[in-house]
């Protein structure tokens, strides 16, 4: 009996960023913009933490895990940004979501995306209780199912 094993290689960076190409550069371009400021030697400051960015392997996956449900929304984009100022990150699956705790600015924060509709944004309400004790929360792109007279778009 003969028996062949070939070996399979593991998947590149660029194998694994190639299905995002266009949105990765996107989150660069709005990363970049959100780091700026008006005040010279912040803007200055901020422009070097930009340019050692590193290879954002923590936005890479929460794009990919975003496209999973959909095209990539302003939501998916600002929480790549948020995990990516994340220090001292962690990443907790719970109640079937990807929780990253962090310190951001000096205050412990957890982030998540909650997917779509009421019910999941009450479901990762209740994790975000249960599991880690929060004790405020700000939701983005719910206001639409809110009310009658709530459009999307309103804070």
């Amino acid at each position: 009996m003969t028996v062949i094993v070939t070996a399979q290689a593991s998947p590149s960076l660029a194998d694994i960023q190639r299905p995002i190409a266009a949105e990765m550069k996107v989150f660069d371009q709005r990363f970049r913009e959100a780091m700026r400021s008006k005040a010279p030697l912040l803007d200055r400051i901020m422009h070097y933490i930009v340019q050692r960015k590193g290879k954002q392997m923590r936005p890479m996956f929460t794009l990919l895990s975003a496209r999973q449900f959909g095209p990539i929304t302003d939501a998916g984009y600002a929480a790549a940004s948020l995990i990516e100022l994340l220090h001292n990150p962690s990443k907790v699956a719970h109640a079937g979501r990807d929780f990253w705790q962090g310190d951001l600015h000096g205050r412990p924060v957890v982030l998540a995306l909650s997917k779509i509709g009421k019910v999941a944004a009450a479901t990762t309400a209740a994790a975000l209780i249960e599991r880690f004790g929060a004790q405020r929360m700000v939701f983005t792109g719910v206001a639409g199912g809110l009310g009658a007279n709530v459009a999307v778009g309103d804070v």
